[in-house]
């Protein structure tokens, strides 16, 4: 019998800081675990620029039926590790916690929009964001909590809702602990609960937890995934499916630090930038002393203005003579740097500092 391999499905990332929206930012590649479901079920991983797809062993002609049966409880992980060290500066996502947080993408998310498969969770735009992030967990760890009673139900449910552990906690000197052991259960998304209360929104698995991992992608073949997220039809033939991951480009306020280096005697008065589009404007602040004792003019930008991988061009920073020493422009000034960005959490505000010296 001759076969060939027939897509099953594959996940596309994409970034719209790129021209042409493909993000070729991550490694990605399945865990220890998915590697032997791979090879068990006849399925090839295949790298794509900005994804990758998984490829079913068929019959060359006839049914699409793939050879090896895929079991309904089946789960492939696959990991996302950076491969740009500014992709979090360039991209719009919360900054880090310190805490060893993941963001999960899951075609169990049920996430349609506009006819695209989404695995990121928000409902409320296409990308991904702070609602993906999950803590990562140990398979066996020990939960510890504060508490005013004398005894708390301690609740980890699974995925889909379904109860995995359940027991009841005693409360000493006004704290309690409860050994979570999901070791006889497959690595995944898990939720605990203290007296129905929700704690802890955490992906267990021992694997990622020893790496550096981005984020977490889960494609899940039981019955719990919606019809228009599943890979196999009612008759058990390949219905292949394009998922897709978005990023959002970061925006940020610019600011622009001209500082006085070899026009000392003008009046920041009359300076002044252009934005070649008019539904933003710089504003002037006051003038401040730089720590290497020159003066410098700041300039705000009104609105934020998102990164880009194609550079704004057209910018200009304007002299005027209303106080005298002559006119002069400065074409081009240089965009905000991904290498740069200054987060001011107090003000929920992201800057980027971008000096010009004249």
């Amino acid at each position: 019998m001759e076969t060939v391999f027939d897509e099953l499905f594959s996940v596309v990332i994409s970034h719209n800081y790129y021209d042409d929206d493909k993000c070729p930012d991550f490694k990605i590649n399945p865990t220890q675990l998915t590697n032997i479901q791979l090879k068990n079920r006849s399925l090839l991983f295949r790298k794509i620029t900005n994804g990758f797809k998984i490829l079913a062993q068929v019959q060359k002609t006839g049914s699409s039926t793939p050879l090896t049966r895929l079991e309904s409880n089946q789960k492939l992980s696959f990991i996302l590790q950076q491969n740009n060290s500014y992709f979090s500066n360039f991209t719009e996502l919360p900054f880090s916690s310190g805490s060893y947080q993941i963001f999960h993408l899951s075609n169990k998310n049920n996430n349609l929009q506009n006819s695209r498969l989404l695995l990121s969770a928000s409902a409320a735009d296409k990308y991904v964001s702070g609602s993906d992030l999950v803590n990562v967990k140990s398979m066996a760890f020990t939960y510890k909590q504060t508490s005013s009673g004398t005894n708390a139900i301690v609740t980890v449910v699974d995925i889909d809702g379904s109860i995995i552990m359940s027991e009841t906690a005693e409360v000493s000197e006004g704290a309690f602990s409860c050994f979570i052991d999901l070791r006889s259960y497959q690595p995944g998304r898990y939720k605990l609960y203290a007296d129905g209360i929700l704690k802890l929104d955490f992906y267990a698995d021992d694997y990622v937890l020893a790496q550096k991992v981005f984020a977490v992608a889960d494609i899940y073949l039981d019955e719990n995934v919606s019809a228009s997220y599943e890979l196999l039809d009612s008759n058990g033939n390949i219905s292949a499916k394009e998922y897709y991951i978005y990023f959002n480009s970061r925006k940020i306020h610019w600011k622009y630090l001209v500082a006085l280096k070899h026009r000392s005697n003008v009046d920041p008065d009359d300076l002044s930038i252009d934005y070649p589009d008019s539904t933003n404007a710089f504003t002037r602040q006051t003038a401040i002393t730089l720590s290497n004792g020159l003066t410098a003019v700041p300039f705000i930008s009104n609105i934020e203005i998102p990164f880009s991988e194609n550079p704004i061009k057209g910018i200009k920073l304007k002299k005027s003579s209303v106080n005298g020493g002559g006119t002069f422009e400065n074409d081009n000034l240089p965009n905000a740097s991904i290498r740069n960005i200054k987060p001011d959490i107090t003000n929920d505000k992201v800057y980027s500092e971008i000096f010009v010296y004249i």
